[in-house]
């Protein structure tokens, strides 16, 4: 993830869920990537806080 910040790109684990969205055709599944951070995590140039686990 890149840091709105400094624009260091930082990387930390995730899970990765998918998320149902609306579809026209009603027999297709629409699914979207989504991505959750498993802990708080800090940019490694600037230290601020980037990413929060819910």
């Amino acid at each position: 993830m890149k840091c709105p910040y400094c624009g260091c790109w930082n990387r930390f684990e995730v899970d990765k869920i998918f998320v149902q969205q609306p579809s026209p055709e009603p027999k297709v599944k629409v699914f979207i990537p989504m991505y959750k951070p498993l802990k708080t995590e800090k940019c490694k140039k600037c230290g601020k806080v980037i990413a929060e686990a819910n």
